[in-house]
């Protein structure tokens, strides 16, 4: 009986070597001429806006890559997956493209709380994975196949404190937020960075969480109104952020308001219209960054679209041609553990939101920026480096 089973594992060993792709872990795209990347982004439902800026930047990178000869003499094609407008959606459309066995690597949601709800099944199946979102536990998990090409949060909401109390006064800031965790993060950021640098302590009373589904914020800015605050720090997704800059004029408030990266977006400038004006914001990407590489991308997305970039085009169109350098560094488009050993080594990798050398932290950036919104432009403020 031992010997049968031996017999029949040594057999399947031999069947598992014979089936390309089982033996050691590459895509098998079917089509030799092309290379396959996924990309998770929404295409119906609440955040379609969204998930479409994010594929126009991955589309744009991937039809100027093809262009110029393709990656490897191969030519790009992307694989969308719709994660709609929930988390049990974007894990499905994650695990759909980890099941295509043609995919080399994948351009991943910018939702945050999305991209950790599938961390495991990524180190399960060994795919490389740009997680547009900026969350802090995005990197904290460890994941040797998981990198951001973005800011982290926490970085965010501190250089935000600092210019709040060191550039506007504000010494009184109430703090709004959605209660998710890529924002309550930076929320509370915040709040610590006021206390050990300021000695200032925000009271819990104006420390003001709400729900992510929320649409009336009417009472919040009226308790912010009450409450004597000499400015508004808003922490939260492009929906609620539409919604509080609305209401903040609507209750005739005047007083400095500052936000996450998610305010210097044209879907809350297009949607606030006037409301949106004032703000001030952290932002990995602006129009008026006046990078080489930034001011072509600026106007070649431009002449298509007939509008203005952002950091959702940016970031994804930045995690392509990633993917393109780490292909032609490791020789191949197939060879995801060759694909991914490259992707730690590039350094000096000239990008839209800046120059990448990978940290190992599997981040790439070292520099942020801030900027604030006037007529409906978001205008650079500031230049902060901080490695």
């Amino acid at each position: 009986m031992k010997r049968l089973i031996t017999t029949w594992l040594i057999v399947m060993a031999l069947l598992l070597c014979a089936i390309p792709g089982m033996a050691e872990n590459v895509a098998i795209p079917g089509n030799d001429d092309t290379v396959y990347l996924g990309i998770v982004c929404a295409m119906t439902g609440t955040n379609k806006l969204t998930g479409e800026l994010n594929l126009n930047g991955a589309q744009l990178a991937v039809d100027q890559i093809n262009a110029e000869g393709g990656i490897l003499g191969k030519k790009v094609e992307l694989v969308v997956a719709d994660e709609i407008d929930n988390m049990q959606a974007s894990v499905n459309a994650t695990n759909k493209l980890l099941n295509d066995e043609r995919i080399s690597g994948i351009v991943g949601t910018n939702f945050s709380q999305n991209i950790l709800a599938v961390i495991d099944a990524i180190n399960e199946y060994g795919v490389p994975y740009m997680a547009c979102g900026s969350n802090d536990l995005i990197s904290a998990a460890g994941s040797p196949w998981v990198y951001q090409p973005r800011n982290f949060d926490a970085l965010g909401a501190s250089i935000l404190a600092k210019y709040a109390y060191e550039t506007l006064g504000v010494k009184n800031p109430a703090i709004v937020f959605s209660t998710i965790p890529n924002c309550i993060g930076p929320a509370d950021t915040i709040v610590e960075y006021y206390k050990t640098n300021y000695e200032i302590e925000i009271p819990k009373s104006i420390q003001l969480g709400y729900a992510e589904e929320e649409t009336n914020f009417a009472p919040i800015i009226a308790q912010v109104k009450a409450s004597g605050a000499d400015a508004l720090i808003h922490i939260g997704n492009q929906q609620p952020t539409i919604l509080i800059s609305k209401a903040f004029v609507d209750a005739g408030l005047d007083i400095p308001r500052l936000a996450n990266a998610t305010n210097a977006s044209t879907v809350v400038i297009d949607n606030a219209g006037a409301a949106a004006n004032g703000w001030y914001c952290t932002c990995d990407w602006s129009p008026m960054i006046d990078s080489e590489v930034g001011q072509a991308f600026q106007a070649a997305y431009k002449e298509i679209h007939g509008k203005d970039t952002e950091m959702n085009q940016a970031v994804t169109y930045d995690s392509v041609y990633l993917f393109k350098a780490a292909m032609e560094a490791a020789g191949t488009t197939t060879n995801r553990v060759a694909i991914n050993d490259a992707l730690q080594k590039i350094d000096g990798f000239e990008g839209v939101l800046g120059t990448y050398k990978f940290h190992d932290d599997h981040s790439y950036l070292s520099e942020f920026y801030m900027t604030q919104i006037i007529d409906g432009q978001i205008l650079l403020v500031d230049k902060v480096k901080y490695r």
